[in-house]
């Protein structure tokens, strides 16, 4: 990578987001062409700010913006580490931040879904491995695996009476 990385970044105030100017993918974390292949910028704005590689590390967002490369916005921690503290924030897993989704429309679905986790217009999987909602949906309230089975058998005992 040459010199004008920084280019590519919206530098503001240190509180604030520096988005990254540059390529981002479809879940809009940026993307930068090295010598060495593609990295995340925000691993990069964090390495090149603190002077450390992070090895095997992730650079984990703590403001949870994907295009951010401020690196006082970047921690360095383990997936799992990057997970717990996206669910002490959030609370479930994480849906798709982006152009199509705000953060406050996603904050205010994820508190509607916690009020009534069991409203829906579509058939839903939730932790429990239970499907739930959906008028037509004879498998309500059985778990996945038994859903799976259930059209797998279904599927032979169709392809034996085509095969006669």
């Amino acid at each position: 990578m040459n010199d004008d990385f920084w280019s590519f970044v919206e530098v503001r105030e240190l509180s604030e987001c520096w988005p990254w100017l540059g390529r981002r993918t479809a879940k809009n974390y940026g993307r930068c062409s090295t010598k060495y292949g593609n990295l995340s910028p925000h691993r990069v704005a964090w390495e090149r700010w603190n002077g450390l590689p992070l090895g095997e590390l992730h650079a984990c967002h703590s403001c949870d913006n994907p295009p951010c490369c401020n690196p006082m916005h970047i921690f360095p921690g383990t997936q799992k580490e990057n997970t717990k503290d996206y669910l002490q924030k959030f609370g479930h897993a994480r849906p798709m931040l982006g152009r199509k989704h705000t953060r406050e429309a996603l904050q205010k679905m994820s508190a509607a879904h916690r009020a009534n986790p069991r409203v829906g217009p579509r058939n839903h999987m939730f932790g429990n491995g239970h499907l739930v909602a959906g008028p037509n949906n004879p498998f309500v309230g059985r778990k996945h695996s038994e859903v799976t089975k259930a059209k797998m058998r279904a599927a032979r005992l169709a392809n034996r009476s085509i095969r006669k």
